[in-house]
């Protein structure tokens, strides 16, 4: 069996906007608004994090997203996958990845 495809996002599918807008959603609701730093994709991609999405079977199923801080450290700014595709390795593959 072929494994996910991990792919770079710099202008996304509708399906890796949609992911994206629901992970803000989710995060902007359930996290007190001082504590909540969860970025939109504009904003992701506009301050220079690298942006990533998974795809199984055709379809969008996760997105991760990392800020490098220096030459040796990095920052994880996002990190969602679809309720249906939990349990199923996506988010290890794109922490892999990044």
């Amino acid at each position: 069996m072929k494994g996910p495809d991990i792919f770079r996002v710099t202008d996304g599918p509708p399906e890796v906007s949609g992911l994206l807008r629901h992970h803000h959603a989710l995060m902007r609701a359930s996290s007190p608004e001082e504590s909540c730093h969860v970025l939109t994709e504009h904003e992701l991609i506009a301050t220079g994090c690298t942006v990533l999405a998974c795809r199984t079977r055709a379809r969008i199923v996760g997105v991760g997203a990392i800020k490098a801080l220096d030459a040796d450290h990095a920052e994880l700014k996002s990190m969602h996958s679809a309720e249906e595709a939990r349990g199923a390795g996506v988010r290890r593959a794109l922490l892999n990845a990044l």
